[in-house]
């Protein structure tokens, strides 16, 4: 939620215009009755654009932010400038990818309560998903310092019994369907993607193989970054995208 942006967003605004958005179904955003797709948030997020009279921004985004960024640029390249994409994945790898997809899918399930089948059981049971469960895991193994991990699960287990499952549950299908593999080539904004060596959640593998699917994309490591790291990592996330979106 765009809450999370809060050690952003003060020095980001210094020297640029921010607009920080709930992608639809969690936070201030309303739940719709459609399928979510990434191709359906990017549509949302163009249509802000439009509600504000804006023609082109640069666009940033984290995790599932990053994914419905990808598609922005891919299907909207005349309304981006610069594209900033941080722990981010091409969702479905291609073939000569499969065994580390496989791999740290497997890892991620086992840490966070997902079944091995838990892409089917989304789309035709999921009735079945513990949905607290899973995002007080997903939270856990987001963060790397304890500081930050401990206040923000215990805020993860009284976000996600208040607001209930169906908002996530649909965010969550267009993640297990989100797939840019083949298009990241179309990118044509000038690209940073940046990426934790230590996140628990999105590997830095896949991000390196965004990188190298996007045309003269720059990669930027963050040795031992989590997933969370434009929060636990705030002041130097802030300082390589000001300077990325200077330069």
């Amino acid at each position: 939620v765009k809450e999370s942006w809060f050690l952003n967003i003060p020095v980001i605004s210094k020297h640029y215009r921010v607009i920080a958005l709930d992608s639809r179904g969690v936070g201030d955003t309303d739940r719709s009755g459609d399928t979510y797709t990434m191709r359906r948030m990017a549509e949302d997020t163009v249509g802000l654009l439009d509600a504000l009279q804006i023609e082109r921004a640069h666009i940033v985004g984290v995790s599932l932010g990053s994914m419905i960024a990808q598609e922005v640029a891919i299907r909207f390249p005349q309304r981006v400038n610069k594209l900033v994409l941080a722990a981010t994945t091409p969702g479905m790898s291609d073939a000569a990818n499969k065994d580390i997809w496989d791999k740290k899918t497997a890892e991620l399930r086992r840490r966070t309560g997902m079944s091995d089948d838990f892409n089917e059981r989304i789309m035709n049971d999921p009735d079945s998903i513990d949905v607290l469960k899973i995002m007080v895991g997903l939270t856990r193994n987001a963060f790397g310092r304890p500081i930050f991990r401990i206040p923000m699960v215990m805020g993860a287990r009284y976000y996600f019994t208040k607001v209930g499952p169906a908002g996530v549950l649909d965010q969550l299908r267009a993640v297990s369907k989100h797939n840019t593999i083949d298009r990241l080539n179309q990118i044509k904004a000038p690209t940073m993607v940046i990426a934790g060596t230590d996140d628990k959640i999105v590997p830095i593998e896949f991000s390196r193989i965004v990188a190298q699917h996007i045309p003269d994309a720059r990669l930027l490591e963050f040795q031992k970054g989590s997933h969370s790291f434009f929060m636990e990592m705030s002041r130097r996330f802030n300082r390589e995208v000001i300077a990325f979106l200077k330069g």
